[in-house]
């Protein structure tokens, strides 16, 4: 129920007064959900929080373009790129992955 919120409220751009009719909850309940994925991106409040990496601007792009090169590519492929590509760096480290 509470993705269903964040899908109906971002996906489709549904109002909070609908999503509280269609999955039958309050309105209190839909804007509960939303502010705590918005401050948190989770959705159930015992989760972690999520934590940001600061990447660098030429990581960021990096990745953007190995994206565009390689559409279907997997993610361990993308990782083993980044960590060949920038492990000299200083605090860029294989831990980010795990």
């Amino acid at each position: 129920m509470r993705w269903g919120c964040i899908v109906l409220y971002y996906v489709y751009s549904q109002s909070s007064s609908i999503i509280s009719r269609v999955l039958g909850v309050s309105k209190f309940s839909v804007l509960a959900i939303k502010k705590l994925f918005d401050d948190n991106g989770v959705v159930i409040p015992d989760q972690r929080k999520k934590t940001n990496v600061k990447w660098t601007n030429d990581v960021v792009d990096f990745v953007k373009k190995y994206g565009n090169d390689y559409p279907q590519f997997y993610l361990e492929e993308l990782q083993k790129a980044l960590i060949n590509k920038f492990k000299s760096k200083q605090g860029f480290r294989n831990n980010y992955f795990q």
